[in-house]
């Protein structure tokens, strides 16, 4: 009956979704039309329902809020009743709790099948220490990993040495005597390594795109500087800056306009550092840029250089380098980065690079994403986002760095944009440089619904959580051998 009744629940939000946008990108209409449903017909309606009926909340008429239930009353009156200083006093059973432990429950008893069920693993370095733990304290091990669905390699596991033949080959090799953890303090601290590994592996790919990106500029500048070095009609346009991009033009246009209009580039510019004078210039230079970028003035710089690109091909290309470089004089490196916060960065000044992130289950990926643009988004947002998304240039949510996470957030939140569901400054905090879990220090992560990621720069193998850990746990292993 219970089964019946899932399905039936599940048919019923498919089917309110669909009448109410063909797209699921009304999520509005859904909510509404799922409001009106009666609690049973809904997949939370019936978490809300059997808790109820279980007694572990109640609802009160005076104030129409949930309570908690008598058995949570009983079980905190339990534990306040015990003497100061002992273990367990203090505890409050919230409901958050009660399911933790049923989930617990259910995994060791092995009731939870990863695949058929979709469920997802949070890839926070303690989500997945609790999992090992709770199999490490009941004496779960490989073949109970596989049961289950799910795959060893995105937790610490034991492997008994009669299961070893059950792991790939490659994995096999570094695990002939099996896999055996002699604390719960050891499971952790191979969790913990494998987050370090993860994090300095990612952060040396973060670090090569702030190079590209402020090393591009300095390229721009100096090949236009290169170029404009004879008089302007005899510009050696095609020797000195033969193969910069349109954007990149256009780029080095625009910090002349706004050098020539008075304006300075905020001091932080670099690498897109949050302004050091308390943002007065680099709201003034905002205001500028964005008009000029929608229309620019005539008689300016990228009025100039727009109308020799819209003549396309080479010579246009070459008649607007030759325009740019005659102004290049009044550019320098700082103000080509602050501008560029407000317009999509230009290739020289991107770095290869790819992401792709975990469905939401643990059996599969979704396709790889070029993010070339990836450091330059990050350095909009730490100037731009603090505030929300709502602050950001035009650009940034249209980039292929917030697509890629967009996509990756709808796998579960379908219809919901980037700005609906996460932080601007839980975008920055995937990039930041911790060796921890992000989430210890800004209590938020930006892999959306449990989704782990892959990053990957050009000719090097990815970047992949599941791999540090069984380096990890080969490390450990190892050391257990010489100790």
């Amino acid at each position: 009956m219970y089964g019946r009744r899932r399905r039936s629940a599940s048919a019923t939000l498919t089917r309110v979704a669909r009448r109410a946008s063909a797209d699921l990108k009304g999520k509005h209409a859904i909510c509404d039309a799922l409001d009106g449903l009666p609690l049973r017909n809904t997949q939370f309606g019936l978490l809300g329902l059997t808790l109820l009926r279980s007694g572990f909340v109640a609802f009160d008429p005076t104030t129409g809020k949930v309570v908690v239930g008598a058995p949570i009353r009983r079980m905190r009156e339990r534990v306040a009743g015990l003497p100061v200083g002992e273990k367990g006093r203090g505890a409050q059973f919230h409901i958050h709790q009660v399911v933790l432990v049923a989930a617990q429950l259910a995994f060791i008893n092995k009731l939870l099948d990863f695949k058929r069920m979709r469920l997802s693993l949070f890839q926070c370095v303690f989500g997945r220490y609790l999992l090992a733990l709770w199999a490490w304290l009941n004496g779960l091990t490989l073949t109970d990993f596989l049961e289950m669905g799910l795959d060893p390699k995105m937790v610490a596991v034991e492997v008994k040495e009669d299961e070893v033949k059950l792991l790939p080959p490659a994995v096999a090799d570094a695990f002939a005597g099996g896999v055996k953890f002699d604390t719960a303090a050891d499971i952790l601290a191979a969790h913990q390594n494998a987050n370090s590994a993860f994090a300095a592996l990612k952060n040396r790919i973060f670090e090569e795109a702030k190079d590209a990106y402020n090393n591009g500029a300095a390229g721009i500048v100096e090949r236009l500087a290169a170029a404009a070095g004879d008089s302007t009609d005899e510009m050696e346009v095609d020797g000195a800056a033969p193969s910069l991009s349109a954007a990149a033009v256009r780029l080095v246009a625009l910090a002349a306009d706004a050098a020539g209009a008075g304006l300075v580039a905020p001091r932080g510019s670099e690498a897109g550092r949050p302004p050091a004078d308390g943002g007065a210039m680099r709201k003034a230079l905002a205001r500028f840029c964005v008009a000029a970028l929608a229309s620019p003035p005539d008689g300016s710089v990228l009025a100039s250089v727009d109308a020799s690109l819209a003549d396309r091909g080479a010579s246009g290309l070459a008649a607007a380098t030759r325009i740019a470089a005659g102004a290049v004089a009044h550019v320098d490196v700082e103000m080509l980065l602050a501008v560029v916060i407000y317009a999509p960065p230009p290739p020289e000044m991107t770095l290869w690079c790819k992401i792709r992130f975990h469905t939401p289950t643990v059996d599969g990926w979704n396709g790889w994403s070029r993010i070339d643009d990836f450091f330059a988004v990050i350095a909009a947002l730490r100037i731009h986002g603090r505030s929300g998304f709502r602050s950001v240039p035009a650009w940034v949510l249209e980039s292929p760095t917030c697509r890629a996470f967009e996509t990756s957030g709808q796998q579960i939140l379908a219809g919901m944009t980037l700005a609906e569901f996460t932080a601007a400054s839980s975008l920055v905090n995937v990039f930041a440089k911790e060796a921890e879990c992000e989430g210890v220090k800004y209590g938020t992560y930006t892999i959306f619904s449990g989704s782990d990621y892959q990053l990957a720069a050009r000719g090097r193998a990815p970047v992949d959580k599941c791999a540090c850990i069984v380096e990890a746990v080969e490390a450990y292993m190892a050391s257990r051998i010489g100790a």
